[in-house]
Parts: structure tokens; sequence; C-alpha cells
């Protein structure tokens, strides 16, 4: 496997690289939600501070869900598939003292990536390689 991804220029850990993309934004979202007053006593439907962990714990199981989904959506490879069944475990055991503010921005983010996997998959479709090649 490994000559085959030096043989086509495939770098196996090309996948984390949205998340690393992401880390910034996650850290300064958690210092202007831990250090910004005003935005302490926002609320949003069941939430009634941003600013605090989501006392039902719902957008962490929505976390998890879209993570889960957004990961099931692209993999190729079985060995893939138990990073995306291990990964929102993983994710919402750190996630369940997180800032409600924080998992509201990581569950839109998440909808906004399956949305687009979708709308990919759906108008530009994978085409199938010809008989032969």
């Amino acid at each position: 496997m490994l000559a085959f991804y030096q043989e086509h220029n495939i770098n196996p850990l090309a996948r984390c690289f949205p998340f690393l993309l992401q880390m910034p934004v996650f850290f300064a979202l958690f210092l202007v939600l831990q250090n910004f007053e005003p935005l302490k006593e926002a609320s949003f439907l069941w939430i009634s501070s941003l600013g605090k962990p989501d006392p039902y714990y719902i957008l962490v199981v929505l976390m998890m869900a879209t993570t889960f989904l957004t990961s099931y959506m692209t993999i190729t490879d079985p060995k893939q598939a138990q990073i995306a069944y291990i990964m929102p475990i993983v994710l919402g055991f750190i996630s369940i003292q997180l800032q409600a503010g924080i998992l509201l921005y990581w569950v839109v983010t998440n909808l906004w990536s399956i949305g687009q996997q979708y709308v990919m998959a759906r108008f530009y479709p994978t085409p199938t390689p010809q008989k032969g090649s």
C-alpha cells in the first residue's frame, strides 16, 4: 500500500488537513467565548449561554453524528471505516466540556460539509472506469 501511495504521490495524512485548518478557528472561538462577557449571556434555542457547555448534551450528540456522517460519506478504504466509527466517540468525550458556541460552530460546519459532499456526489458523480483501461 505504501508503494502505491508513493507511486501515485498520495499523502495518507491528507485527510487530516481540513481538521488541522480548523484548529486555529476552534482555538480562537474557545478564547473568545472564554473572555467575551456579552457572548456568555447570548442564548440559542435550548442553550441559555453559548459560553457554557450544553446542559443537555444535544450538541455533543449532534456533533458526533454529523462527524460520523461526514467521515462515512467519504470512506473508500475499509481501514478508514474504523476511524469513522471511533473518531466521533473520542471527539464526543473531548467535547463534553466545550462551550456550546464551539459545538454549534462544529455542527454547522459539519452540516455544510455534508451538504457539499451530497451535491458533489449527486451532480458530479465519480466516473466509472472503462473496461480494458
